[in-house]
Formats: C-alpha cells, structure tokens, sequence
C-alpha cells in the first residue's frame, strides 16, 4: 500500500478551480493514495471599506460564492468515496494564507487550476498561482483550462452494466462482440 500523501486542493470560482478537484479525483482513481483538503480562495489585497455596513455586504457576497464553488466540490469528492477535510475558505492575500496551511497541516501536494493572467493582472496584481509555484516546498500540480478530467469518461458509463462497458469500449475500438 502506498503511502497517503496529504494533497492542498485549491479552488476559486473559476472553471480551472472546479477542475483542479477533478484532477485530485483522477489522481485517486489512478491509484495514487491521497487524502485532499479543499481550500476555496479569493486573492485581494486588503482594501479600505468606508462602512462596516459595506464591508459586511462585501463580504458576504464573498462567502456566498466560497459556500456555493465548495458545496460543488464536496458534492464531487463525496460521489467518489474520498476522504477528505474542507479546510475553509480565504479571502486576502492567498499565496501566504496557502504557504501557511502547508506548514500546518503537512502537505505533501499542491493542486491548483489557474489560467494565464490578462496583461493587467500581470501589470498591477500578483498571481497567486505563481507564488504558489515558487515558494511553497511541496510539489505543485497546475491545472490548465484546456484539462478534461478523466472522470467524465466514468460517470457517463457509471450507469452501465460491466457487460455494457466492454461492448462500448470494443464498439469505439472497431471490433464488436
């Protein structure tokens, strides 16, 4: 049996950020023996707010999208069996908030999704995938839109008949049965 390797799943509300749990799925149904922690995160320099009554609206539409991308994410990690630790959810600057939470909890993987960055974030804000990249001791694994997670490929035949599946497969190979 091989070794758990404690794996940091980081999600935002991008589709590159719902890919990335797909991708920990497809590492577990590799056979690689992992146990994730789901971290959604929303990468904003600390802004002033003139009111606490617009702070509190802010913020609260933050936590709604964060509760929103992790109930998809919890929904997918549950369907396949995993063991598995919502971590919470981040709103600052995350590439310290996820350098922290390797220390912490022992990480042994990082999973992100992330796309490449407009000419205005590469101008006036930090890429936190990149931060990511390059400052965190485990080994990071980035996501690209472009990933199609092998999973799909099981949940459309999830429904059929082991007898069903070969015929399919044999059917796309050429050869039938």
């Amino acid at each position: 049996m091989l070794e758990k390797w404690n794996v940091l799943v980081v999600v935002d509300e991008s589709d590159t950020g719902e890919k990335a749990v797909d991708c920990a799925v497809d590492l577990n149904l590799s056979g690689f023996n992992i146990k994730p922690y789901l971290m959604y995160v929303h990468d904003i320099e600390p802004i002033p707010i003139p009111s606490e009554k617009d702070e509190k609206k802010f913020y609260d539409s933050l936590r709604a999208k964060a509760k929103k991308t992790l109930l998809v994410a919890v929904k997918k990690l549950k369907e396949t069996g995993l063991d598995f630790e919502v971590v919470g959810h981040y709103f600052g600057i995350v590439g310290e908030e996820i350098e922290r939470k390797e220390r912490e909890l022992g990480i042994d993987m990082i999973i992100i999704g992330t796309e490449r960055p407009s000419l205005f974030k590469k101008l006036f804000g930090e890429n936190y995938a990149e931060r990511i990249i390059f400052e965190t001791k485990a080994p990071v694994l980035v996501v690209k839109p472009e990933y199609e997670p092998k999973i799909k490929k099981l949940i459309d035949t999830r429904a059929l008949t082991p007898v069903e599946i070969v015929r399919r497969e044999t059917e796309r190979e050429g050869v039938s049965i």
